[in-house]
């Protein structure tokens, strides 16, 4: 089933924010039944060069593509990747392993990843050029928020 967006704004961003409203469904889910709240991230990086297959052009994120940057295998990847995406790389590859050991993203040196709960909606945002926690708020997500409190 897909959903009715009660409003063509509403549609647009969903549409050119799947990923995060992922997380943020996701966030509030693991909430909502009282789960530990999650380290959720949006991967909102510009992949260069276009796949082999034709499949996806340069252009923003798609699916998986992080996985190169989490594994630290950019180096067997075709695309035309530069200094900044192998710094990402290192940063998640670093939260990745810091996560597996303990249980906690966070380490020395990597900006704070909080956890994703109601009094701070809190996604880290991964991109070639930042890496950030982002909280976000305010009338789009408390639409967003309402929708999926509705469908579960």
């Amino acid at each position: 089933r897909y959903p009715v967006y009660p409003n063509r704004k509403l549609y647009q961003y969903m549409k050119d924010h799947e990923s995060l409203y992922d997380m943020i469904s996701f966030g509030e889910q693991q909430n909502a039944h009282g789960k530990m709240s999650p380290y959720t991230y949006y991967f909102d990086t510009w992949i260069p060069g276009e796949n082999v297959m034709g499949f996806e052009k340069e252009g923003t994120a798609f699916h998986s593509a992080e996985l190169w940057f989490t594994f630290g295998t950019l180096n067997r990847c075709w695309r035309p990747f530069d200094g900044r995406y192998y710094d990402l790389s290192e940063k998640m590859v670093s939260y990745w392993t810091n996560f597996a050991r303990s249980g906690n993203p966070n380490g020395t040196g990597l900006p704070v990843w909080k956890p994703y709960h109601p009094a701070h909606k809190a996604i880290m945002r991964f991109n070639e050029n930042v890496v950030e926690t982002v909280e976000y708020g305010g009338e789009e997500l408390k639409i967003i928020t309402d929708f999926l409190l509705e469908q579960a």
